[in-house]
């Protein structure tokens, strides 16, 4: 969605209008669910997705044509080709797409789009709403308007919210990640968590791997003692920790730390004979076998890869999964 706001923002400053293209609703099997969006200029999709396949095809030509009307329409897109008009797609259902013209000029969406990103950087939280003829909205976690209006409440979802009147989406909080150790495998980790939506801060004990010039996808970077963390930064339930330093006693100190405060995901890099050192030395510490269980150990799923960036995809494929299960409670 920051994406979506920022390209918004960008085509009124190079004077182009653009259309935002949103599932508001979908039966049954569906690409996408809804609260799925794509930007369309008058050359095609400039960014997003509804789904890709002929359903995005369908609906990214249909934005096109839209445009040059002016034009802001609901459409329902049959999926499978057993219905008349239907877009003969395998995974069958109908999706009900909203195409809201976005003018150029419209101060409006501008003024929400830079709202929008600001609360999405700020972590502020709040929805992005919209009425079915288009007109945005941007409102806080209360429901109350802060640019536009919108009359809605109870929006505290997962996905998108569907009234009579409008179509709202809450705007998304970004995961942090934090990564204990600013080496090859977390140089190589950084970016691809980044590209899939989380905030990462890099945490070292040397100055010359705790430096942002080698980490310009890192949210943070901070140079601090393993042995009192707690100094530098305050960890959280709802973070994702990953532990690669340079040693078994950093791990050591910094697992137990961490594991105080039990985030959400725990990952931890090492042979089996140091996870085993590791945990025989927190089970003496008083650390239960369910802590010591909610640890990753080995980090990672096995694909069999051995460079840093081999295993920093296999960290990130794990991250995701967690956080997709997080995500579903």
């Amino acid at each position: 969605m920051n994406t979506i706001f920022a390209k918004i923002l960008y085509e009124m400053e190079m004077r182009r209008d653009s259309m935002l293209v949103s599932i508001i609703s979908e039966r049954g099997s569906a690409p996408q669910k809804a609260g799925a969006q794509m930007l369309v200029g008058r050359g095609g999709r400039l960014c997003g997705t509804v789904g890709g396949g002929a359903l995005e095809k369908a609906a990214e030509e249909m934005a096109v044509d839209l445009l040059s009307q002016k034009r802001t329409v609901t459409h329902e897109f049959r999926l499978h080709s057993e219905k008349e008009g239907g877009l003969d797609m395998l995974c069958g259902g109908d999706a009900t797409l909203l195409f809201a013209f976005v003018a150029e000029n419209d101060t409006l969406w501008h003024d929400v789009a830079v709202a929008a990103i600001e609360r999405i950087r700020a972590l502020d939280g709040g929805f992005f709403a919209q009425s079915m003829d288009g007109a945005p909205a941007l409102l806080d976690e209360q429901c109350a308007s802060i640019v536009g209006t919108a009359q809605l409440s109870d929006l505290s979802c997962i996905g998108g919210t569907l009234t009579e009147t409008h179509f709202a989406l809450p705007l998304p909080a970004p995961e942090r990640a934090v990564i204990f150790g600013g080496g090859h495998c977390g140089a190589a980790l950084t970016p691809i968590l980044k590209s899939v939506g989380f905030r990462v801060t890099v945490f070292d004990d040397r100055a010359e791997y705790a430096d942002s010039s080698r980490f310009p996808d890192a949210e943070a970077v901070i140079c601090g003692d393993y042995s009192r963390i707690g100094d530098y930064l305050t960890l959280r339930a709802d973070d994702y920790v990953v532990i690669m330093t340079t040693g078994h006693s950093f791990d050591l100190e910094v697992e137990a730390q961490v594991l105080e405060v039990m985030p959400v995901y725990v990952g931890a890099m090492g042979s089996r004979g140091k996870i085993t050192a590791i945990n025989k030395a927190l089970t003496e510490r008083g650390f239960s076998k369910e802590q010591l269980d909610h640890v990753h150990t080995p980090i990672g799923i096995p694909i069999g890869g051995a460079t840093p960036e081999e295993i920093a995809v296999s960290i990130a494929a794990e991250m995701i999964a967690e956080r997709a299960k997080n995500r579903k409670g």
